[in-house]
């Protein structure tokens, strides 16, 4: 991670390290780190961080293939708006999240891909009915 310091000031430098390592989930590994777990009992928090993988790596292809940055809490409304790729893209992409849910061993995450494959195909109905912005 790096950060650009512009003309000494220091303090917007800390707010924009600050707001990627947000971004990143330092701050939540580092919390989660912190105190020991107790793996006995305890439901397992591996769903969760899945989801959250998942919606990052989104939001990263989407940022490497040079489409606008999207806030990952607004990931999904803007894309359901404004579907910037072919439906060959968005069909690919849904038969994938089909193919990973069935090989998904708990149902969260189960559930979670099935809901991304429908968001997917929505997108590829859409771009199919011509609603495709000219450009993102």
């Amino acid at each position: 991670m790096q950060v650009s310091v512009r003309d000494n000031d220091i303090n917007s430098a800390l707010r924009v390290l600050k707001r990627k390592m947000q971004r990143e989930g330092t701050f939540r590994d580092m919390k989660r780190r912190r105190a020991y777990e107790e793996t006995i009992g305890a439901p397992r928090p591996g769903a969760a961080e899945a989801i959250r993988r998942h919606r990052k790596m989104l939001r990263k292809r989407l940022e490497r293939e040079g489409y606008r940055s999207v806030p990952a809490s607004a990931e999904m409304d803007y894309l359901s708006t404004n579907p910037p790729l072919p439906a060959e893209y968005y069909r690919r992409n849904a038969a994938r999240a089909r193919q990973l849910a069935s090989e998904a061993t708990t149902a969260a995450v189960k559930a979670h891909l099935r809901e991304v494959a429908l968001q997917y195909e929505r997108l590829a109905e859409r771009a199919d009915n011509g609603t495709v912005p000219a450009s993102p």
